[in-house]
C-alpha cells in the first residue's frame, strides 16, 4: 500500500467533557493511574492537567506553542534498549538540546537550578523510572494496554497525510476503542522515537502562528514562497527515546502553573492560551487600532507606553 492510501492516527486525550473540562490523565484511564508516577517537580496545587499522547509512526503535529511548564515523558512499548539520538537540521540555527543522565532521579531543588533557573528545555534521561509499571517495569505493550483498558472510548485525530494541520483542519476526528487505536498502531514496528523541534519565544514572528498554531505544516522542507522567514527561524531538537521525558509512539505530558494563577485565562483548557495582561492587552491594541484614531496619533502613544518600560 502507497503511502498516501494508509491513514494515521494520533491520540491526544481531552477532557470527559471536552469543552468545559481539561485532561486528567489518571481519571479518563484509571485502570493505567498505578503505572504513572508523578514527576516531582510542581507542588500538586500547581497541577493542570495530564494528558496521553498515541501515534502512529511519521506523525508529525502542527507546530504550536503552549504557554504552561509541562514535561513529556515518552513510554517503552517493548523491552528493547533505546539508540542513539539522532540529529535534524534545515534552519539558520539548529542545537541539540541538553541531556540530563538519570533524569529520574533529580530532586524538587536541583530541576529548578539545573532546568528551570537555566531557562532553557532539556532532555531528562531515564524517564522509564515513571511511566509504564505493568507487565515489565519501564514498559506499556500494547497487550497489557489493551487488556487493562481497551474498551475505553477515544475521540482520535485520522489523516491521510502524516503531517497533520491545525489551521486547515486535514483530519478529522472518529471515536473509536482504545483497543482499536492501539489495532492501528500495532500494525507497525513496536519501537520507535519522538522527535521534538522546539522554537524559543524570540521567533514567534517567523512562525506564521495564527491562535496558538503555525499555519506552516512542514518545518523540514520549508515552502520558501508561502513562509519565506520559517527557513530562518532558530530550532533546538531532541530525539526522545523510549524512557526519556520531554514509529508507534505512546507518552503522557504533564502540564502546570508556573506563574502566579491570576495571570492565566480562567477558560483555558489546553495550556496554549496567552497570559490574560497579555491577552488583554492585546485585546486593548486592536480596539485601538478599530477605533479610526489618526495612525500618527497611534504611533504616538505607542511610542510613550513603550518608553515608560
Amino acid at each position: 500500500m502507497e503511502e498516501a492510501e494508509k491513514k494515521f492516527y494520533y491520540l491526544r486525550s481531552v477532557g470527559a467533557n471536552p469543552r468545559k473540562q481539561a485532561s486528567h490523565f489518571k481519571e479518563l484511564f484509571p485502570e493505567l493511574a498505578g503505572d504513572v508516577e508523578v514527576p516531582p517537580f510542581f507542588a500538586a496545587e500547581s497541577y493542570f492537567s495530564s494528558v496521553m499522547r498515541v501515534g502512529t509512526p511519521k506523525v508529525q503535529l502542527w507546530t504550536h506553542y503552549d504557554t504552561m511548564a509541562n514535561i513529556l515523558m515518552q513510554g517503552r512499548s517493548s523491552s528493547a534498549e533505546p539508540g542513539e539520538p539522532s540529529a535534524a537540521g534545515g534552519a539558520r540555527e539548529t542545537v541539540e538540546v541538553r541531556r540530563i543522565k538519570n533524569g529520574q532521579e533529580l530532586s524538587l531543588e536541583r530541576f529548578n537550578t539545573e532546568v528551570v533557573a537555566a531557562g532553557e528545555p532539556a532532555v531528562l534521561s531515564g524517564g522509564a523510572a515513571w511511566i509504564g509499571r505493568g507487565a515489565v517495569p519501564g514498559v506499556w505493550c500494547p497487550e497489557y494496554l489493551a487488556d487493562a483498558c481497551g474498551q475505553r472510548p477515544v475521540s482520535v485525530h485520522v489523516c491521510k497525510s502524516p503531517r497533520l494541520d491545525f489551521v486547515h483542519k486535514n483530519f478529522k476526528f472518529e471515536n473509536m476503542s482504545f483497543a482499536q487505536l492501539l489495532e492501528h498502531c500495532s500494525n507497525s514496528p513496536m519501537v520507535g522515537t519522538k522527535r521534538v523541534v522546539l522554537f524559543p519565544p524570540s521567533e514567534e514572528e517567523r512562525l506564521y502562528v495564527q491562535g496558538s498554531s503555525s499555519a506552516a505544516t512542514n518545518i523540514d522542507d520549508v515552502d520558501l514562497e508561502r513562509f519565506p522567514k520559517l527557513a530562518g527561524a532558530r530550532r533546538v531538537h531532541c530525539t526522545l527515546h523510549p524512557g526519556d521525558s520531554d514509529d508507534f509512539s505512546i507518552s503522557i505530558n504533564y502540564f502546570w502553573r508556573d506563574l502566579p494563577p491570576h495571570l492565566y485565562q480562567p477558560k483555558d483548557l489546553y495550556g496554549n492560551r496567552d497570559p490574560a495582561p497579555a491577552e488583554h492587552a492585546a485585546t486593548a491594541l486592536t480596539e485601538v487600532v478599530a477605533s479610526q484614531l489618526p495612525c500618527v496619533v497611534i504611533g504616538c502613544r505607542w511610542l510613550c507606553m513603550t518608553q515608560d518600560f
